[in-house]
């Protein structure tokens, strides 16, 4: 964890602020002592003394401590930004970093691990009961340079509440957004001769859009405060996605994503597997 409730004057406190010295500190959800983290290679953080009961904290990866802090610190630059807080408490809710922006009271939650849908959505409903705007960013991965892309089901969610985008965080405040555009699969029946050399087909052969993979359309990089406003998203049933009613940080831009059609053509050798990504039909090679 980033911030403890540091003794002496009952303060939350972020880790990285704290220097070492004869405090104390108390986790801000169990209450327990914790003791200051300073590092070199690692981010300052608290840590549980042992026996380690409580799981607030436990497991966090440096990636999310680090993308937590640089966020937190760059938002402490504007001057615009109030009531700045890491991990702050709401009941049952913790969200990662939250603070007030005009008449917004705005929560950034950052997502790196395999959070289900139905947790993310039970989340959401409980930033909306208290009327808190919401963003659920996602960490870059050079991943989504390539032609193709395999989303989590949450970021399929996130990309169906946020009308067609995920916002992928880079560093400080600049995110991409990025749209999953259709990546077609190439499906095959069987064929064969007959011993009497009669050729024989069953099935179909078709093109079909890919359940697992997108093909990743990238927008410009974007900042998390000038670029955005406060919008309220209606409930919504997107396939087997559920999209409650809540408020969301959204990107002022006005998006026509384009469509990427289904081929008209059958790739040349018929047999073999195919994909097609944006036009392009990419058959596998002798060797697959």
């Amino acid at each position: 964890m980033l911030s403890a409730i540091r003794l002496s004057d009952a303060k939350q406190v972020a880790a990285f602020d704290e220097k070492r010295g004869n405090e104390s500190y108390h986790c801000p959800e169990c209450k327990t002592d914790v003791v200051l983290k300073k590092c070199k290679l690692k981010v300052d953080h608290f840590a549980h003394k042992p026996p380690v009961t409580c799981a607030y904290g436990v497991g966090e990866s440096e990636i999310h401590r680090r993308s937590k802090m640089e966020i937190y610190q760059a938002l402490e630059l504007r001057d615009e930004v109030t009531k700045l807080q890491l991990e702050r408490g709401l009941e049952t809710i913790r969200p990662d970093i939250s603070f007030k922006l005009g008449k917004s009271h705005l929560a950034f939650e950052i997502q790196l691990s395999e959070l289900t849908v139905e947790k993310i959505i039970q989340r959401t409903e409980q930033y909306a009961k208290k009327k808190i705007t919401l963003l659920w960013l996602a960490q870059w991965s050079d991943k989504l340079l390539k032609k193709t892309y395999a989303p989590s089901s949450w970021e399929k969610w996130i990309h169906d509440a946020y009308y067609g985008r995920v916002y992928y965080w880079k560093g400080g405040l600049t995110v991409v957004p990025c749209h999953f555009g259709e990546c077609y699969l190439w499906k095959t029946g069987s064929e064969w001769y007959s011993p009497e050399g009669e050729y024989q087909s069953v099935g179909s052969w078709y093109w079909k859009q890919s359940q697992r993979f997108v093909v990743p359309v990238l927008g410009p990089q974007m900042n998390l405060l000038d670029d955005f406003e406060d919008v309220t998203r209606p409930e919504r049933k997107a396939g087997d996605f559920q999209i409650p009613t809540h408020k969301v940080w959204l990107d002022k831009h006005i998006w026509s994503w384009p469509e990427i059609s289904k081929p008209d053509k059958w790739p040349e050798n018929s047999s073999k597997a195919a994909m097609a990504v944006n036009g392009e039909i990419i058959q596998a090679s002798d060797e697959d």
